[in-house]
């Protein structure tokens, strides 16, 4: 990829209007020039760019470049998880509607079978296929599309999931043949260099005959810890051509500067109470683990103990109607509680008031789907 041929910017690349019906940004048309020299070098690359700056976009760009410029058609398989399949289908309608694009999922048993014989009859009917992880994976549509139909491009969205080449999913992609693969991840890489092998193994198999020299570079576990400095520079140079990765404050220059706040948040009187009791129901197994200065004195059992007070712990940090049989049963009780009773719906009673007022828009988050109905409650 270092040595590829360079792109200019003339129409083969710079989308025509009939193509592709967005403005793409300068960062994004570099994106396009990177997967078009990828290509045109024969790799199989990672797309790498922070979320939000429109990975999607640039990647059905290039499959319209494939079709339209090039010259090269479909089939196309774009693998994604089921929280974005309806955008895939809506952006790939939005921005480029020349391409026919079929989406593989239904609820429908029947329907199902009709689309998986479809495609596996005529893979030329469509120029991308969009179906999800579980999908992808079935037996059924693995026996039809996987080793039957020769794929132009296997795209995998959140391409991350793949870090465990002993996965299902690892598994069932690796067996459908395409010319080319491409991943499509916000966080490439997230604990060990181990998950870097896993995904160029994926991308290139067989060029990286072993996992070793990844393991040994960097590895944390217990007596055989090591860091290999050198072997990570030089893993970093050989990701380097491999993937392409931008950031918000790099390309997004007019976005104002982030500032970030926290906020501790007291524990309610109803918190306290809950937080308390908790406490002393496994005080005899925090007892002992004080007493022993030791990880080692808990058994399998008690760690898991400990395991779930630490869960139920951060649930009564969120809100005690978390635990069950705590809310009110009157609807005049529940509405005051559920501000009164957590310090941080407290808290956030006074802060979107102000935020509001002023005209911000607000995404709250939270680990706990939970949480998030207490929320839509508050």
């Amino acid at each position: 990829a270092a040595g590829a041929r360079p792109v200019g910017e003339d129409a083969s690349v710079c989308q025509p209007a009939e193509v592709v019906n967005a403005t793409m940004r300068d960062y994004q048309l570099d994106g396009l020039r990177w997967l078009v020299s990828m290509h045109e070098n024969g790799c199989n690359g990672i797309l790498a760019d922070e979320m939000g700056l429109g990975k999607t976009l640039q990647t059905i760009a290039f499959l319209a470049h494939l079709k339209f410029v090039r010259g090269e058609g479909g089939p196309h398989l774009v693998v994604a998880p089921l929280s974005v399949l309806s955008s895939w289908m809506s952006e790939l309608g939005r921005f480029c509607p020349s391409l026919r694009a079929v989406k593989l999922h239904s609820s429908d048993a029947d329907e199902r079978r009709r689309l998986i014989s479809q495609l596996a009859d005529e893979p030329g009917a469509a120029d991308v296929v969009v179906t999800t992880y579980e999908m992808a994976k079935s037996p059924n549509v693995h026996r039809a599309l996987a080793t039957r139909t020769w794929w132009r491009y296997l795209i995998v969205d959140e391409g991350h999931a793949l870090k465990n080449e002993g996965s299902q999913v690892s598994h069932a992609l690796r067996g459908y043949h395409a010319a080319h693969k491409l991943l499509l991840t916000g966080t490439p890489l997230q604990n060990n260099l181990h998950e870097l092998w896993a995904l160029l193994d994926f991308l290139h198999p067989g060029l990286f005959a072993s996992s070793d020299a990844f393991d040994n570079a960097f590895r944390l576990d217990g007596k055989a810890a090591n860091v290999d400095n050198a072997q990570l520079a030089a893993a970093s140079r050989l990701l380097g051509p491999l993937m392409l990765r931008r950031t918000k404050a790099e390309v997004e220059k007019g976005l104002p500067p982030k500032l970030e706040t926290t906020i501790a948040c007291p524990l309610s009187e109803m918190q306290l109470f809950w937080y308390k009791r908790l406490l002393l129901r496994e005080s005899a197994l925090l007892g002992a683990l004080e007493a022993e200065h030791s990880a080692e004195a808990a058994t399998g059992t008690d760690w898991k103990r400990l395991s779930s007070l630490l869960m139920q712990l951060r649930k009564c940090c969120n809100h005690p109607f978390l635990f069950p049989n705590v809310e009110p049963s009157a609807d005049e009780a529940y509405a005051k509680q559920l501000i009164e009773g957590s310090g941080k719906f407290a808290l956030l009673e006074r802060l979107l008031a102000k935020l509001h007022k002023n005209g911000h828009r607000v995404v709250l988050f939270s680990q706990f789907t939970s949480t998030l109905d207490l929320l839509e409650d508050f």
